[in-house]
């Protein structure tokens, strides 16, 4: 009897560590998602002529997943453009021909369990040589 009760409770801690374990590797697979296609969606940026680069500013990007047959990242029910990735074109100083950008990459998307958000930014200037 004792032994039915041990391996009862043994059983039912190892299904809840398993459930909570589940709930975290789906947590890291979204935070990797957003983390590729941000880091990428900079990158693109970055490469972007600076002449041409506030046209960038309010772009949408999709969030696809880099594994078969398993879905991308969902936009936020409010998101207008229903893309969960965006890019936001800021000038951050302005000397004659010399020009400074802040370009932000964001990915917001409805999370298994709960709206989440990444963001990376960096500074882009044109590039002398």
């Amino acid at each position: 009897m004792i032994a039915a009760i041990v391996a009862g409770t043994a059983l039912g801690a190892l299904a809840s560590v398993l459930i909570g374990q589940a709930h975290v590797s789906d947590l890291d697979r979204e935070v990797e998602l957003a983390f590729r296609a941000v880091k990428n969606a900079l990158e693109e940026a970055r490469a972007t002529p600076v002449s041409r680069l506030y046209e960038l500013d309010g772009a949408g990007f999709a969030i696809d997943s880099i594994e078969e047959g398993r879905g991308g990242l969902a936009s936020l029910d409010n998101d207008a453009d229903k893309l969960p990735g965006s890019l936001s074109v800021t000038l951050v100083e302005q000397d004659g021909d010399h020009v400074i950008y802040r370009v932000t990459a964001r990915a917001d998307w409805k999370g298994k369990t709960r709206a989440r958000s990444f963001a990376l930014e960096s500074l882009v200037s044109r590039r002398y040589r």
